[in-house]
């Protein structure tokens, strides 16, 4: 509509409202690839495509991609053991992006977040944690829901769609895995995915 009014000749609004149709371009196109999993889920159409995945490798290559990507924090990566889980690696990556992306937009600046991975006997465990503002006790057992949000202006602030987590849950139950979240106002939040090997 600015353009439109005032043409694109007034190159610093033109500039602006560029900027402002591509990013609202991104939330769009997140959102609607959110809500086609959903979708392809609830309709039982989505079929697992479990492979024999070396789980470090594939953390190595998040820790690289998101130390690349966000210069904003900095990254650490626990050393691993090498081991194999048989997985989707598609959506493993999937839901473990989704979690280090939440991480980036409620932890400050040049604060750590953290990628570590540990084996049992017949599971493993893929920690993120982060030193960010944390999460109230009382929202926790909500943050699945499908668009919860635990503050309005936050997640406005944030571009939030309240559909991250639940997707992530989904992924996890798919693989008869569990979620945990662990989180202390102002001092972080560890999310814990637990799968069978």
């Amino acid at each position: 509509d600015l353009l439109s009014q005032w043409g694109i000749d007034n190159k610093e609004l033109t500039k602006e409202a560029l900027s402002s149709i591509k990013e609202e371009v991104f939330n769009m196109t997140d959102l609607m690839e959110k809500l086609l999993f959903i979708a392809r889920e609830e309709n039982t159409r989505y079929k697992l495509n479990l492979t024999n995945v070396d789980i470090p490798s594939l953390l190595k290559r998040v820790y690289k991609e998101f130390k690349m990507i966000d210069k904003k924090h900095t990254y650490l990566i626990h050393n691993i053991s090498e081991f194999h889980g048989f997985i989707d690696e598609k959506l493993i990556l999937q839901a473990i992006r989704a979690i280090i992306e939440n991480s980036i937009k409620y932890t400050p600046k040049n604060k750590q977040i953290t990628i570590s991975c540990e084996k049992k006997k017949s599971y493993f465990e893929i920690k993120v944690s982060d030193k960010g503002i944390g999460i109230p006790k009382k929202h926790i057992p909500k943050l699945f829901n499908r668009f919860y949000r635990v503050d309005e202006a936050r997640t406005k602030d944030t571009g939030g769609n309240g559909l991250g987590l639940s997707i992530v849950k989904s992924i996890v139950d798919m693989h008869n895995g569990h979620i945990f979240i662990d989180s202390e106002v102002n001092k972080g939040t560890t999310i814990t995915l637990k799968l069978p090997i």
